[in-house]
């Protein structure tokens, strides 16, 4: 099932609520994993001190970082936890889901397409920025976990409570 993203404000209209936070990307056009900044859409100031009931999520528009966006434009996304030394941190991992994708030689050939992990913060502001030493937990969790775990087909799922 395609994701339930919608359509943010173009990055135009939003230039003083726009944050770029740090994702690690495993690109299908490279061999190796790398880092990229994500511009994301954040709420204002103002509008988040009138709605503290409400959660204020930042909104990353991560569709500028997937290839071959005119033969699958659906970003699929969930929400992965990786639990290490007593504590745990939560990931969300934005992918495309088609046969005719590039392999992606970032993975060892076993994924089709792109995929971009971003860190998810503690409090209710969502995505934060990666720190470069998640670099070594994320890949081996994605590498070795999520690609085995998560098989590309037709219809596309996550299975439910994807903890590594």
């Amino acid at each position: 099932m395609p994701s339930t993203r919608v359509q943010p404000l173009s990055p135009s209209q939003t230039k003083k609520s726009t944050l770029f936070i740090r994702a690690r990307v495993y690109a299908s056009n490279q061999t190796r994993p790398s880092w990229r900044f994500v511009p994301t859409q954040s709420p204002p100031k103002r509008q988040a001190q009138l709605d503290r009931g409400k959660k204020n999520l930042r909104y990353p528009w991560v569709e500028g970082l997937f290839n071959d966006r005119r033969l699958q434009p659906y970003i699929h996304d969930t929400i992965i936890t990786v639990s290490r030394n007593g504590s745990e941190h939560k990931f969300v991992v934005f992918c495309q889901n088609h046969r005719y994708l590039p392999s992606n030689a970032t993975v060892g050939g076993r994924w089709r397409g792109n995929i971009v992990v971003m860190k998810i913060g503690t409090g209710d502001n969502g995505v934060v920025n990666m720190p470069l030493q998640d670099s070594l937990l994320i890949d081996d969790v994605i590498i070795h976990g999520f690609v085995t775990q998560v098989k590309q087909q037709t219809p596309f799922r996550f299975p439910k409570n994807l903890v590594f």
